[in-house]
């Protein structure tokens, strides 16, 4: 049984290391605590910047799919890669607490790019060669591999 089929790995490569890099980022918010305890926040401060990721997500599910839908699910992902990336570059730039919620509150926006829009992609790509239950089952086994 193979795993791939031809030419998959071509075409969905970054899919693919997209899934196994998340997996590998999922301590960063370990880290996280660790820097920002060692900057001088309180642990009610910590909460109140990293809840700015979430409550931003919320807010701006809905709108942000809307830019997938007019300019393509591509643009989408990249300005959410390019965004959660700058966020991230930027948290080591600024120690106040309003700078860092308005940067999670950046990242948090970020990620509702690609929430829909990554899977709607793949399918875009794949199109009848394969299910999107086969790719869901493929990513589960990236899981899998750093379990």
């Amino acid at each position: 049984m193979r795993v791939f089929e031809r030419g998959e790995l071509r075409l969905l490569w970054p899919f693919y290391a997209d899934y196994l890099l998340s997996q590998l980022l999922f301590f960063a918010p370990a880290f996280y605590i660790v820097y920002f305890l060692d900057i001088g926040l309180s642990l009610f401060q910590l909460g109140l910047v990293m809840a700015a990721a979430p409550l931003a997500g919320l807010l701006f599910e809905i709108p942000t799919g809307a830019v997938a839908d007019l300019y393509g699910r591509k643009f989408s992902v990249l300005l959410s890669f390019l965004l959660v990336a700058a966020g991230y570059l930027l948290l080591f730039f600024f120690t106040s607490i309003p700078a860092l919620i308005a940067i999670f509150a950046l990242i948090g926006f970020a990620g509702t790019f690609w929430s829909g829009a990554k899977d709607a992609w793949v399918v875009d790509l794949i199109g009848k060669r394969k299910t999107l239950l086969q790719i869901i089952l493929q990513k589960q086994i990236f899981s899998a591999v750093l379990d």
